[in-house]
């Protein structure tokens, strides 16, 4: 099954290497953040708090864990492993192709979590707590996306 995906995956991404060499505004990446950002735009244009739900509690809680856990496997546990036992050259060809799912993966988690705080906690309604988590996802959210656009291509 496995080999299977991994064709499938492998046939899509070199359809897609043929049709648009330098259409940087469709790769798969920017696509993504750009879906991210419209979610949050749309959680932020919601004037009146969503009730609380465990639906919503639970996609908040996959942003949030999602993003650190990403975060921390590919910077402290893939990052070190990886260069121990791959030649420069291989390391970077490694590298190349995680660095869109990372950077796309890291963007859709921190909007999925700045969506779903917007949702229960509108902006206009935001205490000095609600600021201040707030402020940390927005600065997480822009980190992201600014790694996704800049510095993946």
């Amino acid at each position: 099954m496995g080999s299977q995906v991994s064709k499938v995956e492998d046939t899509v991404h070199e359809l897609y290497r043929k049709t648009w060499p330098e259409a940087w505004y469709l790769t798969p990446s920017f696509l993504a953040s750009l879906g991210a950002l419209g979610y949050v735009g749309y959680a932020l244009s919601k004037g009146k708090p969503v009730a609380s739900s465990p639906n919503v509690s639970f996609l908040h809680l996959i942003g949030v864990s999602g993003g650190f856990g990403v975060s921390f496997w590919i910077t402290t546990v893939h990052g070190r492993a990886v260069q121990r036992m791959l030649t420069r050259d291989e390391f970077a060809t490694v590298q190349s192709h995680l660095s869109n799912v990372y950077f796309s993966s890291t963007a859709i988690l921190a909007s999925l979590s700045l969506g779903t705080f917007l949702l229960r906690h509108p902006f206009k309604a935001w205490s000095r707590e609600s600021n201040k988590m707030g402020m940390a996802l927005i600065a997480a959210l822009v980190a992201a996306e600014l790694n996704s656009i800049f510095l993946n291509p």
